[in-house]
């Protein structure tokens, strides 16, 4: 085992810091007055209860204290975000009326009390410094009184909407869906676009080829013995990422007889989330991937008798290499054997006959109506084969036909390089946005919208549960969301955002609406609304000759675009903590890459950090090369939504969109000569190469066969403690094997401890300041490599080398088995951090915090000591909400029961690999696991015995790919 690394380059003199990190910064500009003024608007939605009323048009601070609202005590109330129009219920926590935190809402389908890295990221996207703050018309200040008389004159019902055209996000909310039909009644010529760079179209349209309509697909893993992922990163993208990951975990326990665990096979080119947790992958271009799913329908097809196969086993089989085919061999009669408990899976990049294939085994495999299920769409408009393309007003700006654009959150100069150039032609363009993208800049008139957390409205889930969207924070700088716009386009009296929602399922709910709107926004879904599902017969496959169209592999080298899980279509483009966050696959920060296999490297000549320039088409961009294990041979991957502008004006990472428009399936690659330094955490912080004492892996047969019991015995000691220890002592237990490495916890360790981000300058001299990481490391598995992960924080030793060293006593043992940190006592010598094993401590060099522009400070949780200068940092187990709930406990009279303490960490994570609690207490979930046969101590042998412990890493390889 070794670890994955890359080429190394030191880092330049004189690198323009990211953030100005580099220097000391001046305090803060929020005053305590801009404060107070924030903290009061937050108050008055606070003094809701449930934000169950309408929200105060006057803003002041209270001078009696609210009974629900007690200084230093958070509130919880549910909500939803969006993105491409698919809901996820979050749990929002507010202190005095402020958010500080976001989680999932064990109540929603979607999310099932797990959240993802975007999600934990909403917060600083709310306090972010560089959101709109005023109207602006062409530059100048404007009063908010002058863009709603130009939205009433361009709805004015005499024109009928001649010359409007309105570009809105994916809607699914039943409101704003509502409003759209009226409006198309109203103003019939007004021209509706969507605008959804990473919508599921090709997913839309292959159910279209396949059923004779447009549905959505459904998938219940947890009936599922054996899946196959065609290209599809499930487990970290999608609507139902976060439920579908929590599913396949289900099924990856393998000491459940009555729940035999699972097998995984993917098919991708470039290695994702879901392929380096894959018990099989294989690495095809993206013309390889559509030849495969057309060979094994026709496998498969000839396995299954009846009428309904036989067209299929007809279908051409494409020719595939003998890695290829013997892969295919062993997964075809995997797929057969388990018919009616399988599932075939494939990603939204892969073209619509590839959708249609998909459906297609599934149909024949029988798992059609006990794995996967059908329903209508939940995104409105979903049908519309032009659902996503601007085609249309790229012809009408061309030929001066648009008197009036209205965009509402759509960034569509920065996708659509086409209409970048256009936007100028229309006669008045209204652009709502929360920060001041390409699109707003190009328009005549700046306006702020609001952000989802200072929003009402409400919005489905993928499988059709709807909520309602509260806000946990009067609109910072007034805001406007898009029910208000499209009212006032019906020509509407001014009406709030919360009446419009409030009146829209009144009417729905007459006679009970009082009790259905308080239990709605308690429980953060709406009763009874889940979407029923239909049965789809599977059409005549007339669909074939687009298939063998996908599947004619080009001359040359394919291009492979993908969506990324950090910057999604480039919405949180300038969100620090999502650019920090590395990659999951390559540990890459602050920029996207192109992605190519060592032997493409070595044909072109290219090395990690040399820029390159791709051509596809007219369009070519120049970006830095990163040679990649396990991508697939032929073939160039390259995230989408990345090359957003810092403040400083310089792109962070390039814009892939430029490629996307050539609509090309190959790529000419050039060298510039030039080189780039990629800020790469992988190989920050190495433990050593005690590979075997690491990360402990295993097979499923081995395991069952030989039982490898790992005895963890008390190492003897010659250093006693004299601090007492209470009866509670706490550990962790993280599970290998359900851990799939989506770096959720990351963030939400982030976010709950307050911890800084660093720039791109700082990673580069190794600097980061994650407490939590996700090390990554490949073995060799034959001819090819596999990826196993593993979460590395602060052991909590129970033997501690970093406390022997301190020359303050700054990093002290607690009587309940913390290693804690005493911050006035550290004087920042680092030697604890030279004498731990794990190397999980990290230095702070500058005020970080100190440098945040107004109102970045109001995302720092109260609870947690935000840091000075020159001190060192790490884990604590999230000692805060340890104390919180025994203080709770005290309160209540009652003893502290399991589950009661919950890590940031544990509470993000979709998978649920991650156990916290009282190992002393037997009938607790971390006691029981820490006695699992799998459990593992990383670097037992050195006898720090750490607190944290790990379940070993199985696989469940088909004997026939062994």
């Amino acid at each position: 085992m070794s670890s994955l690394k890359h080429e190394h380059v030191e880092p330049r003199a004189g690198i323009e810091p990211e953030f100005g990190f580099d220097q000391d910064l001046a305090p803060s500009a929020l005053s305590r007055r801009e404060f107070m003024q924030v903290s009061a608007a937050s108050i008055a939605f606070a003094t809701l209860g449930a934000c169950t009323r309408a929200p105060a048009e006057k803003i002041v601070p209270y001078r009696v204290q609210p009974s629900e609202i007690v200084p230093g005590r958070a509130l919880h109330y549910a909500s939803a975000s969006t993105l491409d129009g698919y809901a996820t219920g979050i749990l929002v926590e507010s202190h005095e009326g402020r958010p500080t935190k976001i989680e999932g809402n064990p109540e929603h389908p979607a999310s099932l009390g797990a959240s993802s890295a975007i999600e934990q990221a909403l917060l600083l996207e709310l306090y972010d410094p560089r959101r709109l703050r005023t109207i602006q018309q062409r530059g100048a200040p404007a009063s908010a009184l002058e863009p709603l008389q130009a939205l009433r004159a361009a709805a004015a019902v005499e024109r009928k909407g001649s010359g409007v055209h309105l570009i809105l996000p994916a809607q699914s909310s039943p409101l704003v869906v509502d409003q759209l039909k009226r409006l198309r009644q109203r103003l019939p010529e007004l021209a509706l676009y969507f605008h959804a760079p990473l919508a599921p179209t090709n997913a839309w349209q292959g159910a279209k080829l396949a059923f004779g309509r447009v549905l959505d697909t459904r998938v219940d893993l947890r009936r599922a013995n054996v899946v196959l992922a065609l290209g599809a990163d499930f487990l970290a993208r999608g609507p139902a990422q976060l439920a579908l990951a929590g599913a396949f975990a289900e099924r990856r326990a393998p000491d459940s007889p009555a729940n035999p665990m699972n097998r995984l096979y993917a098919v991708e080119t470039a290695p994702s989330v879901t392929g380096s947790t894959a018990d099989h992958r294989l690495a095809l271009a993206p013309t390889q991937i559509a030849a495969f799913a057309s060979a094994l329908l026709s496998a498969v097809a000839r396995g299954v008798d009846g009428q309904a196969s036989a067209a299929f086993a007809t279908l051409p089989t494409p020719a595939l290499s003998d890695d290829a085919a013997r892969f295919l061999a062993a997964l075809s009669a995997d797929l057969l054997a388990q018919r009616g408990a399988s599932a075939v899976l494939a990603g939204d990049e892969q073209p619509p006959a590839v959708h249609a294939a998909a459906h297609a085994l599934n149909v024949l495999l029988g798992n059609t109506g006990s794995v996967m299920s059908h329903a209508p769409p939940v995104v409105f408009a979903a049908d519309d084969p032009e659902f996503g393309s601007l085609r249309g007003l790229r012809e009408a700006l061309a030929a001066d036909r648009v008197r009036t654009l209205i965009s509402f959150e759509s960034d569509i100069a920065f996708s659509d390089l086409e209409l970048r150039g256009l936007l100028s032609k229309a006669k008045e363009s209204l652009c709502f946005a929360l920060f001041p993208t390409q699109t707003a800049a190009l328009s005549s008139w700046q306006i702020p919208s609001a952000h989802a957390l200072e929003t009402w409205g409400d919005a489905l889930a993928f499988d059709g549960t709807a909520s309602i969207v509260q806000p946990l924070i009067a609109p910072l700088y007034g805001g406007r969301t898009l029910s208000e716009v499209l009212a006032v386009l019906l020509g509407e009296e001014p009406n709030s955002a919360h009446d419009l929602v409030k009146n829209f399922w009144q009417g729905r709910h007459p006679d009970d609406f009082g009790e259905f709107w308080e239990l709605a926004l308690a429980r953060g879904v709406v009763a009874g609304t889940l979407t029923d599902a239909v049965i789809a017969p599977l059409l005549e496959p007339g669909w074939f000759p687009e298939l063998a169209s996908a599947s004619a592999g080009p001359q040359g080298i394919e291009l492979n675009l993908e969506s990324d899980t950090r910057v999604h279509d480039g919405r949180f483009g300038t969100n620090s903590w999502l650019l920090e966050l590395p990659c999951p696959i390559t540990k890459l920060t602050w920029e996207n890459a192109a992605w190519l296999a060592p032997s493409l490297a070595r044909r072109l000549a290219v090395e990690a950090g040399d820029v390159i320039r791709l051509r596809a088409g007219a369009q070519s961009l120049e970006v830095p090369a990163l040679i990649v294990p396990g991508h697939a041979d032929g073939a160039i991957s390259l995230a989408l939504g990345w090359g957003r502008e810092n403040e400083a004006g310089k792109p962070i990472g390039v814009n892939a969109f430029a490629l996307r428009a050539a609509n090309a399936r190959t790529v000419n690659v050039e060298r510039s000569g030039r080189q780039a330094e990629l800020a790469i955490t992988q190989g920050s912080m190495q433990l050593g190469d005690l590979a075997e004492s690491i990360l402990v892996s295993s097979t499923l047969s081995q395991y069952r066969a030989e039982r490898p019991a790992r005895p963890i015995k008390k190492q003897l000691s010659l250093y006693t403690s004299d601090a007492p220890e209470s009866a509670r002592q706490w550990g962790m237990v993280i599970d290998l094997n359900a851990c799939t490495g989506c770096s959720a916890c990351v963030i939400a360790c982030q976010a709950e401890n307050n911890v800084p981000s660093v720039g791109k300058g700082g990673v580069l001299k190794h600097r980061e300041m994650h407490w939590l990481r996700i090390d990554r490391y490949l073995i060799e598995e034959g001819k090819t490599e596999r990826a196993l992960v593993q979460p590395m924080a602060c052991q909590h030793c129970e033997h501690a080398p970093c406390e022997y060293v301190c020359p303050t006593a700054a990093t002290v043992h607690s009587s309940d088995g913390l290693n804690q940190m005493i911050y006035n006592r550290c004087v920042g010598t680092r030697f604890c951090s030279n004498n731990c094993p794990y190397k999980v401590r990290r230095f702070n060099w500058f005020n970080y915090h100190q440098g945040e522009r107004s109102p970045r400070e109001l995302a720092e949780n109260p609870e947690v000591t935000v840091r000075a200068r020159g001190v060192m940092e790490k884990c604590s187990y999230c000692v805060q909400r340890i104390r919180s709930a025994e203080n709770r406990a005290r309160v209540e009279h009652r003893p502290l029961r399991d589950g009661d303490v919950r890590t940031a960490c544990e509470q993000a994570c979709p998978t649920r690999a991650i156990s916290f609690g009282d190992v002393n207490d037997p009938h607790s979930a971390v006691a029981r696991l820490r006695q699992n046969p799998r459990a593992f101590e990383v670097l037992a042998e050195i006898g720090t015995a750490p607190r944290t412990r790990y379940l070993m890493k199985l696989t469940n390889p088909n004997p026939e790919l062994t």
